[in-house]
């Protein structure tokens, strides 16, 4: 699934090893575009690991995080053929439905 970022907010900064470098200093940005990484194991313990579409960055969020501040931009294929079987079809955060 890809999501855009709807509002700012800031992340830790975490190094490649997942220890928190810097605490809220990284900020990401309103209108950014991200994708779920659904397989990946996160590095922080945190629920979900999205990667910026548009370079290489990366961020960990809790799902709270992400219901907050994404709206969803495309969905997997079996969402479009069935939309029970999608986490946001009866909430404001699908812009498909």
């Amino acid at each position: 699934m890809k999501f855009n970022c709807v509002k700012d907010f800031h992340v830790d900064t975490i190094d490649e090893n997942g220890f928190c470098t810097h605490e809220n200093n990284r900020r990401v940005r309103k209108g950014s575009m991200w994708e779920l990484e659904e397989d990946c194991i996160t590095l922080t313990g945190a629920d979900l690991h999205l990667e910026n579409l548009t370079g290489t960055e990366w961020i960990e969020i809790s799902k709270e995080r992400l219901l907050e501040y994404f709206e969803v931009i495309e969905c997997e294929e079996q969402c479009r053929k069935d939309v029970c079987s999608c986490d946001f079809w009866d909430t404001r955060n699908c812009k498909l439905h």
